[in-house]
């Protein structure tokens, strides 16, 4: 009989993605799970959940939270990508075989890494991976509807009813943060050697739905009983975001890097011939059911690259 990835740590648990997945994971039932959590957290968590606090860049105490794990989850928020490494090199002298990084967006397509030098830093990452003796899986996702509906990441400000429309956006696929959940926790009670043979130092394609960044905006007035004329739109081409992007990042600004993520998405995000939605039992969800919830939790004022989960 094969075996699973049982014991399980997860860094990040208490953030916007990390809730999902555990929460998923409790709903599933199968896993010894251990969250690492900073000293300062005021997060909480159930009973049945171990929790390690422990400084990010503290070797020692990460070690000894990441002994006996099968695989960790890192889920880190923009802030924490910079402790990435280190959390990483402890749970290799842990003796940890397996880890997903924080990946959780766009494949690392070569004409994507060209555009996004965010990217770049991610294949390093996961040739370190592979250098300390571990295997690594990433999640590709492409943006994450909900929450960029949430913060208007689309260019869709729901507060303000001002949208820029992308007129060469094909469909792409996107999926909200409770079909990531869902999908980790899925995969991670595959048997290992599944896991082995098919993801091993490579991609878990998740999605919830393909759709052009127009559609989006047409689901938004759906759901909000809106016509165009209520909204103040202007109309643009994603090369006109990349070269916002750009210019934003030439100007110290990191959030173009988002800019640069979005436009090629709507270009060339598609990937929907090789999902593992399938494989690991999702379903499919109400796409009118998850822009309106993301509608009613939409954040006023402008958007902060601080907010989010980097890719």
């Amino acid at each position: 009989m094969s075996t699973y990835l049982k014991n399980v740590a997860l860094v990040g648990a208490s953030g916007n993605l990390g809730s999902k997945v555990l929460s998923a994971l409790l709903r599933q039932d199968k896993h010894a799970i251990t969250v690492i959590t900073r000293p300062n957290s005021s997060a909480k968590f159930p009973a049945s959940v171990k929790v390690h606090k422990a400084e990010y860049r503290d070797a020692g105490s990460l070690e000894s939270a990441f002994k006996g794990q099968d695989i960790v989850v890192l889920m880190l928020a923009f802030a924490g990508i910079a402790d990435e490494t280190k959390i990483i090199e402890a749970a290799a002298r842990a003796g940890v075989k397996w880890v997903i990084p924080s990946q959780y967006g766009a494949p690392q397509t070569p004409s994507m890494v060209d555009a996004v030098p965010l990217l770049k830093g991610k294949i390093i990452l996961n040739q370190k991976i592979v250098s300390l003796g571990m295997k690594y899986v990433g999640v590709v996702t492409n943006c994450w509807i909900d929450y960029s509906i949430q913060h208007g990441v689309f260019g869709i400000d729901v507060a303000a009813r001002k949208a820029t429309l992308y007129m060469d956006s094909v469909s792409f696929n996107t999926t909200s943060s409770a079909q990531i959940g869902a999908g980790i926790a899925s995969f991670l009670a595959l048997p290992t050697d599944v896991i082995e043979k098919q993801f091993a130092n490579g991609s878990l394609y998740l999605s919830s739905f393909s759709l052009t960044q127009p559609q989006v905006f047409e689901a938004m007035l759906r759901v909000t009983g809106t016509t165009e004329k209520d909204w103040e739109v202007e109309r643009k081409t994603c090369q006109d975001r990349l070269d916002v992007g750009r210019k934003k990042l030439e100007a110290g600004d990191v959030s173009g890097t988002f800019d640069l993520l979005y436009s090629m998405t709507y270009l060339e995000g598609d990937y929907s011939s090789r999902l593992h939605n399938e494989l690991l039992g999702l379903g499919q969800e109400d796409l009118d059911e998850v822009v309106e919830e993301a509608v009613k939790a939409a954040s006023p004022g402008p958007w902060s690259v601080g907010l989010t989960l980097a890719y």
